[in-house]
């Protein structure tokens, strides 16, 4: 069966498709790049999983891009936002041909809205969330 580390890492390879976007990992971490991607698994039921058979996982996407240069920095925040395009993580994300995990579809739920966010280290950054559910 198919792991929830398996679909993150999956998930990374599959954000490293978005041009001008980075994924250094299929976590969180500790930093941020400029135009990077993170990836976070929100809290679940797990008494909803039935079996092991099969099960669906919503997982968050958080988009990263330079408060310094705003106008540009929120222009390819709402090109992830498109419905289709090389830009589009929308497009990407569902897209079964970009997955090599053994997952059933993944498809994304919600385009968050620009905010500004401080990072750890103190840095602002414009962001956008997107939830993405994945079935496995």
């Amino acid at each position: 069966m198919t792991t929830i580390a398996e679909v993150r890492d999956d998930m990374a390879d599959v954000l490293r498709n978005l041009d001008g976007w980075s994924v250094a990992s299929g976590y969180i971490g500790d930093m941020v790049n400029t135009y990077s991607l993170k990836i976070g698994r929100p809290a679940f039921d797990p008494r909803m999983v039935f079996q092991q058979a099969k099960a669906v996982h919503q997982f968050t996407v958080s988009a990263y891009a330079p408060r310094a240069t705003p106008e540009v920095s929120e222009a390819a925040l709402d090109a992830l936002c498109e419905l289709s395009g090389t830009g589009s993580l929308i497009a990407t994300v569902q897209n079964g041909a970009n997955w090599t995990a053994d997952i059933d579809y993944a498809v994304v739920t919600n385009c968050g809205e620009v905010q500004v966010i401080t990072w750890i280290d103190g840095v602002d950054y414009l962001a956008v969330q997107f939830n993405i559910e994945v079935c496995f």
